[in-house]
């Protein structure tokens, strides 16, 4: 056996247990990040849904709890709907829908990360293995498979730099603004008010 071939596939153990260990370390910044994400959107939704009856209190309509997770404001014959329809597994995003029958007008709300900071949420690099990219469930078989010590070498960096990305992000995490936008459009708004401005009736 050539000896330096014994020597390299012992630094490939090495890497791979490297990049297993740091993948992990990474998952755990991850996390950290996810919870706080959740938390923002959850007390922004709440503040939503405290807008949401201020301002139709303020202008003469009458609001009912239809569910615990859908209102309604109505004056006269015209009623506006409001359900909450975010998943219960602590996504970093909220989902509501708003509905004016009579205007017809129906509205799906989005809330998340305001545009001008929302890279910072994100991975820096993709980390993958030929086209296989690497999470919570598949990272060690992934990184396993690898038996390149450059790839291995190259993977290790870029999981060190999502990393640290991420942690800057915790770090400065006062910076990350969470907004209102329809779901699949580009406008953000900051408050009920604005965004109830914007609304249009559906074709």
């Amino acid at each position: 056996m050539d000896i330096e071939e014994l020597k390299g596939s012992d630094n490939i153990t090495i890497l791979k247990d490297q990049a297993i260990e740091t993948f992990r370390d990474f998952s755990i910044t991850s996390n950290k990040l996810t919870n706080l994400l959740a938390e923002s959107a959850s007390q922004k939704k709440e503040n939503f849904f405290k807008e949401f009856e201020y301002f139709f209190l303020e202008n003469g309509f009458a609001l009912e709890k239809l569910t615990k997770k859908s209102w309604v404001a109505r004056y006269r014959d015209v009623e506006v709907f409001l359900n909450d329809n975010t998943p219960s597994n602590n996504e970093p995003e909220a989902y509501l829908q708003l509905e004016i029958p009579s205007k017809k007008v129906y509205s799906n709300i989005e809330i998340t990360v305001k545009s001008d900071v929302s890279e910072r949420i994100y991975w820096k690099h993709n980390i993958e293995n030929h086209g296989q990219i690497l999470n919570k469930a598949n990272f060690s078989k992934e990184i396993n498979k690898i038996s390149n010590s450059e790839e291995l070498e190259g993977l290790i960096k870029k999981i060190i730099e999502n990393d640290s990305w991420y942690k800057n992000t915790i770090k400065n995490y006062a910076d990350i603004t969470f907004v209102y936008k329809e779901y699949n459009g580009f406008e953000e708004f900051n408050s009920f008010e604005e965004y109830f401005k914007y609304l249009k009736p559906n074709a």
